[in-house]
């Protein structure tokens, strides 16, 4: 590795590490890198003397993380000397993101004062980091209209790539979401304008993919404006940054078949979807799908509805009609264009009848139990039980009292799962923990019911434990294991069997590996995931 090369590389661990929050031992670094002390010295003095404050704070990486940046906005007033570049003073450092640094500078020539963003150290000798650059300053730079951050100039000097845009006096929408959800008005207005700017750039060929509350920026005036196209897509460039089954952008306002990484599917309706994620978010104050893990969150997106969003502000059903339209699964489903769904923001907000269609009841029924699974297979699964139960009572004229009985504990069994939804839907995700609870306390009521305990239903059991974990919850395995394990040896008291003790020890052993191989399963997929999320960051 050439000298260079490892001065990028220690730069960018150096970066990598403030962006994480994480102590760079600066005497340390030096010290094991003799030959570049000197070129070190000179980086974190001038890296230093550019930072907005003076402890080595560390920055936010807006596209892992999805909070604001205000990578061109203006924070505080900083004390420091202007710093030569090109054509430019260095004022302030306001931001960086995945691979760019945001300056506030101004421009000698013109004399007025503009936002610089360069390219990081540590992506100058990665091709596609800068071809993704320079794609972002192009993208935005070929676009005109009051919703969208102008690009001013486009350049290198001295090994360093740039462009400079307009400096906006504001906040991101993100950072206006940390108040709380917005009013159905303002939230409506304000996804209007935004979806009328990504409508502008769809009309010149860019689709945006990464739109999200910290790529829209909200000026002194109130209105949004997007920006940061760098992982824009310009539909008349064959050249793709992207190999097919790579993930780009964020993906709790990321689109199914962006999500999936099917690139040849990624059109404009990406940027409908996550307009509407975003018009969720300013409703009901969070992301329409949120996970304990990159996979979990991932697979939500892929496969399940979201809830219909809560506004605090009193209800708003066309304005749900709307969000949940543009976050149909189907693209064929959502609006046909970021303009259509503008018109209809605009005939909610003058409280005329909006277009969003309602689906027929099969695609609602399929919405409903992509939208609470847990829910629909226990109903399916009850009702299947109830069904093959009776057509054999009816077979072999089983006792009516006993048959009863049963009859009536699922019935009371269906209620209580229609209440745990309820539950989880207002109370949030501790309310999960009632399913295994229910569930074992009931397995075991219904087995003391039956003729045969023994029989084929005590697959109940393992069943519930493999229910645990498509929730993605180890703790839930874990519990419904020791659950499972106790229920049974309860049905022992309450029913003792003839068959020989160590039956009865084999499938309690069973249970408990049971738990286990799914358990360290799930372990190992989140390990994964987070080696992935790790490293999908450090490419950033």
């Amino acid at each position: 590795m050439t000298s260079e090369n490892q001065l990028d590389q220690l730069i960018g661990q150096i970066l990598l590490a403030e962006e994480r929050g994480e102590p760079v031992d600066r005497e340390a670094l030096l010290s094991d890198h003799p030959l570049l002390a000197d070129e070190l010295r000179a980086f974190l003095a001038h890296h230093d003397a550019l930072r907005p404050n003076t402890h080595h704070s560390s920055a936010t990486d807006n596209r892992s993380t999805g909070k604001a940046m205000d990578s061109i906005l203006v924070p505080g007033p900083a004390a420091m000397d202007n710093r030569e570049f090109a054509d430019y003073e260095l004022e302030e450092e306001l931001g960086r993101g995945g691979m760019g640094i945001v300056y506030r500078a101004r421009q000698k020539n013109l004399g007025k004062t503009v936002a610089l963003k360069m390219l990081l150290p540590g992506a100058l000798h990665d091709p596609s980091a800068v071809k993704r650059f320079y794609t972002e300053a192009e993208a935005a730079a070929r676009l005109e209209h009051p919703g969208i951050v102008p690009v001013y100039n486009v350049g290198e000097y001295q090994g360093k790539h740039y462009y400079s845009m307009a400096l906006i006096e504001g906040h991101t929408l993100a950072r206006l979401f940390e108040q709380g959800p917005l009013s159905p008005q303002k939230a409506a207005e304000l996804i209007r304008q935004a979806a009328l700017a990504v409508h502008h750039a769809h009309q010149h060929g860019v689709i945006h993919r990464d739109i999200k509350p910290a790529n829209i920026l909200i000026d002194n005036s109130g209105e949004p404006k997007i920006t940061d196209f760098g992982l824009a897509k310009k539909t008349d460039d064959s050249l793709e940054l992207t190999m097919t089954g790579q993930i780009i952008g964020t993906l709790a306002y990321m689109a199914p078949e962006q999500a999936a990484g099917r690139k040849e599917q990624v059109t404009t309706a990406v940027d409908v979807y996550a307009l509407g994620a975003v018009l969720y978010t300013a409703i009901s104050g969070q992301p329409p799908f949120s996970g304990e893990s990159h996979a979990e969150l991932l697979i939500k997106v892929l496969t399940q509805e979201s809830l219909a969003p809560q506004s605090p502000h009193g209800r708003c059903t066309d304005l749900v009609r709307i969000c949940q339209r543009c976050l149909e699964k189907d693209p064929q489903f959502r609006y046909p264009s970021a303009q259509a769904l503008a018109e209809d923001l605009d005939r909610f907000l003058h409280n005329e009848p909006v277009n969003a269609s309602v689906a027929n009841w099969t695609h609602r029924c399929k919405k409903w139990v992509r939208r609470q699974p847990s829910l629909a297979a226990h109903l399916l699964g009850l009702g299947s039980v109830e069904f093959v139960r009776q057509t054999t009572h009816w077979w072999l004229e089983g006792t009516w009292t006993q048959n009863l009985h049963i009859s009536s504990l699922i019935l009371f069994w269906a209620g209580l799962c229609l209440m745990i939804q309820w539950l989880i839907h207002r109370a949030g995700e501790t309310a999960r923990f009632l399913w295994p609870i229910v569930d074992l306390i009931l397995i075991t009521w219904v087995l003391t019911l039956v003729e045969d305990p023994y029989g084929p239903l005590l697959v109940a059991y393992p069943l519930s434990i493999v229910f645990c974990g498509l929730l993605f919850r180890v703790r839930l395995i874990v519990f419904m294991t020791l659950g499972a394990a106790l229920g049974y040896l309860t049905l022992l008291v309450l029913r003792p069997a003839i068959d020989p003790p160590h039956y009865h020890l084999l499938f309690v052993l069973m249970l408990v590996l049971f738990g286990t191989i799914i358990g360290t399963h799930l372990r190992r997929l989140r390990l994964l995931d987070q080696i992935y999320h790790r490293r999908l960051n450090d490419e950033k």
